[in-house]
Formats: structure tokens, sequence, C-alpha cells
């Protein structure tokens, strides 16, 4: 059972409110940077065609970290090359909305050199699925099934923080070319000593290099939960 909202706020990207955190901002648009676009209801973090791509998408208002929350959401992958490269992160982070992450050759998936922490879904070769507290998606642990190989990759994510307990966590479900899998992972991490900041930017990153992916997230919820 969740413990009594203090604050929450429901962000609903069809209405183009997406990553809006406070009910008085509730409809501000996320901030988009590089490749990342608006798709009716979804935000495109990179397109199935076009080689070397890095999108982001971030909430125009900062979170508190002295406050558990969490954000759940849904994905969508589908190559257009084979393998499909590169995936997608959600990330917390400390470098503000206009931040893009370094290329990292599409791996990095537009996260890589962040100052922040990530639940990566990682495709490709390198098939990854889990958190990263360095900013580095290839720390992640790794992903259920070859991802990469797969035609279509969907699923639903919660990524929850316990400011309370220090325990970043994350739990979901994942649809590879129609093969379900339950997928979770954990940290202990004390968000406001490891960021050395009491806000952070909260949105999602993709990549690609030579081989791409159309990368999408949607129905993205935010609330604090303490």
């Amino acid at each position: 059972m969740m413990s009594k909202l203090v604050r929450s706020s429901i962000v609903a990207l069809a209405a183009l409110t997406a990553l809006a955190a406070v009910p008085a901002h509730a409809g501000t648009a996320p901030v988009l940077v590089g490749t990342a676009a608006q798709v009716h209801d979804s935000i495109q973090l990179t397109q199935r065609f076009g080689q070397s791509q890095a999108g982001a998408a971030w909430q125009s208002e900062a979170v508190s970290l002295t406050k558990s929350f969490q954000v759940r959401f849904s994905f969508s992958l589908h190559g257009g090359t084979f393998p499909q490269a590169d995936g997608i992160a959600f990330v917390i982070q400390t470098d503000g909305t206009s931040a893009l992450g370094t290329l990292g050759g599409g791996g990095g998936l537009g996260f890589e050199g962040l100052h922040g922490v990530g639940s990566v879904i990682q495709t490709y070769t390198n098939n990854r699925l889990g958190l990263t507290l360095d900013g580095n998606p290839y720390d992640a642990k790794g992903a259920p099934a070859d991802l990469g190989d797969s035609s279509s990759i969907t699923g639903t994510e919660v990524v929850a923080y316990d400011a309370v307990n220090h325990v970043l966590s994350m739990q979901g479900r994942i649809s590879v070319d129609g093969q379900s899998y339950d997928v979770s992972d954990s940290a202990a991490v004390d968000l406001q000593s490891l960021l050395g900041a009491d806000t952070a930017t909260i949105g999602f990153t993709g990549g690609s290099g030579d081989n791409t992916s159309s990368q999408v997230v949607s129905k993205v919820n935010f609330k604090y939960t303490n």
C-alpha cells in the first residue's frame, strides 16, 4: 500500500502535458532535445530510419529528491534495421532540460555522460535492461532476451524512488516479439548525496548509430508518494 499522497500529478501525453510534475504547471509540454518529437499522444525519441540519432524529452519542472516518487510509462521499439539499435532510458539527472548525453556510438542512448542515474533498455548486441547509477548504460544488467535481434519490443515500466529508505527500483513487463517477461531491478542509493542536489530533472533519452529503431514512450504518469 502506498503512503498517503502529499502531492501528485498524472501526466497525459495526449493532452500535451507529458512529464508535468506540479499541478500548477499541468499544461506544460515536455522540453524536447535533439531528434525527440511529439507524435500524436507519444514522444518519439528516434526515428525508424536515419543514422546517428539522439533525442531527449525532459520535464520542465524539477523533481524534489527529498520526496519519494514514481514514474509509470509505456514504451515501444520497432527495428528499422537488424539488429535494431540502440535503446532508451528513463533518466534522473542534474544537467538540466537542455541536456543530451554523448552519442557513444548510439549505445550511449543519449544518456551516457550525463550526471545522473537511469533505467535502461539497451538493444543492438548489448542487450541490457535495468538500473545504472553512473550515467553509463553499459553497466545495466543483462536483458532476459535478445532485444537487438527482435523486430518489436513493447511494455510498461514503473521506476520508483524511496527517499526515506534510499532505494531506487524498477519493475515492469516487456514483450519481445510476443514473448513476455517480468523484469525488475533495485539499488540502494541516496540520490541527494549521489547527485549533489535536492532537485533533479527527469525524462527520457534514446539513441541510434549505424543501426536504427523507432523508439517511443507514451502514457507517462508521475506522482509523489510521500
